[in-house]
């Protein structure tokens, strides 16, 4: 089992003196759509830097979004592992690193996936989840943050009537073949809830906008200290990397052409792949690890692909997390052409349609190159620092705060 991740946030001064003094009435309930010890996600960030400032924050573990027949096998692995998290045979990683204000909590909660789950869920599993909530100190005003549009959401917005709720949506799931057939009507439903939509991508910024008033996109950024910290290694000029999720997103067709071209390849993240998988030589895939390990095996390369395969419904709502971070390196990003991309970050990466582009703007690095481009994404990322993303989500937060005390009704934001 792998053990919980120590995801440290660095916290600037100036953020530190935002008066944030309405935190003391308020507690956070974070319904995140991964766990705690996951690859670091936008979610964990922003609990993170929420509980930095003080703030209570409980953040419940992934429920699941409920799948397709087909696809349900995710979701009985998300229960046993549920399962084998609360009832442990053996220790398992603690979270001594995680904040006193920063609770994680483990749900035993069905994927709604059928009418029998709803109902299990609706009478027997989601109250146990309050009750549990509760006894660990749910009890003031609360803020409700869901990165799931499911019945468990819904139900327990309407169960605990939270002073505020925000839909954090940083995948087009509408796009994933696997969600369940009444998807659209759920998503539509909680949105009806939603007092503030979070996005990060600019088509999901604008397909939100159209159906609904208080919409912000915002990214999580990255830690400019950590990636920054390595921006003076030029690394091998032979050996480019990959971080982040593995998954059938990635075109393997650049990584096979690069790999004939004579360069190497290494992985890092999560696997998502089928376990007999054939890997060309000069691929290797490792981690995941945690974002010092990470920043370390990053080092080396002398350089960064994002090879995404981009005609899938699903990646016309990515940007990717880890953009930022990547920038904030210095190194050279060679990425697949993603619609999400602004002009500034265009800017600071060659976008290249092809695996012979790929191979050949990896074979010109030295013509290419020059130390403007290098400030150029460093600058970029840092407009970009957690710290200040974080600045924003709290302004977002308290603006609508003040907003509801206006007596404005929630329901006029959506239209659809």
């Amino acid at each position: 089992m792998m053990k919980r991740q120590n995801k440290k946030m660095v916290i600037s001064p100036h953020l530190n003196s935002m008066n944030t003094c309405w935190f003391n009435d308020i507690q956070f309930l974070i319904l995140s759509s991964v766990d705690w010890d996951y690859l670091q996600q936008r979610i964990h960030v922003f609990a993170r830097g929420l509980a930095s400032y003080g703030a209570q924050v409980f953040f419940v573990e992934n429920t699941g979004i409920g799948r397709r027949p087909k696809a349900s096998v995710k979701d009985l692995t998300l229960v046993r592992n549920r399962i084998k998290k609360l009832f442990p045979l053996k220790k398992i990683g603690n979270l001594k690193s995680t904040p006193n204000n920063l609770k994680v909590i483990t749900p035993l909660v069905l994927p709604p996936a059928t009418r029998i789950e709803t109902l299990l869920n609706h009478y027997f599993f989601i109250p146990q989840l309050i009750k549990k909530l509760k006894k660990e100190g749910l009890s003031k005003k609360i803020i409700l943050i869901t990165c799931l549009p499911t019945t468990v959401s819904i139900e327990i917005i309407k169960k605990i009537t939270p002073r505020l709720v925000i839909y954090d949506c940083a995948s087009n799931l509408e796009g994933d073949p696997n969600v369940p057939d009444n998807f659209r009507e759920i998503e539509n439903r909680l949105l009806k809830l939603a007092d503030v939509v979070l996005t990060d991508s600019i088509f999901l910024y604008n397909k939100f906008k159209a159906i609904h008033s208080n919409v912000f996109r915002i990214h999580h950024g990255v830690n400019t200290i950590l990636f920054g910290s390595i921006s003076h290694i030029k690394g091998d000029r032979k050996l480019t990397c990959y971080f982040g999720t593995i998954g059938p997103w990635i075109d393997w067709n650049i990584i096979k052409a690069l790999v004939s071209s004579g360069y190497k390849v290494r992985i890092i993240g999560k696997n998502l792949l089928p376990s007999n998988i054939n890997l060309p030589d000069g691929v290797s895939i490792e981690g995941p690890y945690d974002q010092i390990t990470l920043v370390q095996r990053i080092k080396d390369c002398g350089s960064i692909i994002l090879p995404y395969i981009t005609n899938s419904p699903h990646m016309k709502g990515v940007i990717p997390a880890k953009i930022y971070e990547c920038l904030q390196t210095g190194k050279p990003i060679l990425s697949s052409l993603l619609e999400n991309y602004d002009t500034e970050i265009k800017a600071c990466i060659y976008i290249c349609t092809s695996p012979q582009e790929f191979c050949d703007t990896l074979n010109n690095l030295d013509k290419l190159e020059n130390d403007r481009i290098k400030e150029m994404r460093k600058e970029c990322a840092k407009k970009q620092s957690h710290e200040d993303n974080l600045k924003k989500l709290i302004e977002i937060i308290e603006g609508a705060l003040i907003n509801k005390e206006k007596g404005n009704d929630k329901n006029e934001n959506f239209a659809y």
